[in-house]
Order: C-alpha cells, then structure tokens, then sequence
C-alpha cells in the first residue's frame, strides 16, 4: 500500500514494546492498530481485525482521495 499510496500518503510504523509511552499516550490497546492523521490529529482509527488490507484501503480512499 506505501507504493500505490507514494506521494499520497505517508505511512510510518512504532514499535510498541520500545514506544510503551507513546502507546499509552495513543491509548493503542490492541495490535495492530492503524491511525489515520490528517493535519496533525487522529481522524480515524482501524484496530484489530477490521484492520485488514481492504478496510484500510477503503479509509485511505476515504480520506485521501
């Protein structure tokens, strides 16, 4: 999805086990989680398992254009 999406979207990944503050912070409780920023604030949030590839792509669709 980061290649279909290159220059669209950005997408990073946080490796929860060294970012335990950041998680808390995020209040990530299940993995995985995918959160959608736009503007610099959490606009949508997909968890667990309706966090699959074609539920992200019809947010990013959603949200991106």
């Amino acid at each position: 999805l980061a290649e279909e999406y290159q220059g669209k979207v950005k997408f990073c990944k946080v490796n929860s086990k060294d970012n335990r503050r950041l998680v808390v912070e995020l209040k990530v409780m299940a993995l995985p989680t995918f959160l959608f920023y736009k503007g610099g604030d959490v606009v949508a949030k997909l968890v667990g398992q309706e966090a699959t590839k074609e539920n992200i792509m019809a947010k990013l669709q959603e949200l991106a254009g």
